[in-house]
């Protein structure tokens, strides 16, 4: 894979008025996640690449990390968008997960699982609560 494969995991659906800049890598990191399915003793890898790099808005200079499925050098330049607004959010995945709306979605649903889990904890031991 090479810097436009790289280039073509950044592109998401991003409201038309952020803007292009140019971002330069300063470390690429392999990274292998192992994990268990099912408890059966198989393990499965998903190796990636972490990437670091820097771009500059208005004199200053912001930073960021994202996971790339190719590895890419120091020094490697690739287009980035950002929020003209808010020039520290870019489209990397680092700050996606930092957007206040994925936070709040976060917690919305954590909040409808937890409510499910009393739900269910109060019907089952206290059944006379529900059948009059």
């Amino acid at each position: 894979m090479s810097m436009a494969s790289f280039e073509q995991a950044l592109r998401k659906d991003l409201p038309h008025h952020w803007l292009e800049t140019e971002a330069e890598v300063t470390d690429c990191t392999f990274a292998r996640q192992s994990y268990e399915i099912d408890g059966a003793g198989m393990d499965t890898d998903l190796a990636h690449y972490v990437v670091t790099f820097t771009y500059r808005v208005n004199g200053t200079t912001y930073s960021g990390e994202l996971s790339s499925p190719v590895q890419v050098e120091p020094g490697d330049t690739f287009l980035l968008r950002y929020n003209p607004a808010d020039p520290k959010e870019n489209n990397s995945l680092e700050s996606e997960l930092d957007r206040p709306w994925f936070k709040e979605y976060t917690w919305l649903v954590g909040a409808l699982i937890v409510a499910a889990m009393l739900f269910g904890l109060v019907s089952r031991y206290f059944p006379h609560l529900f059948h009059r």
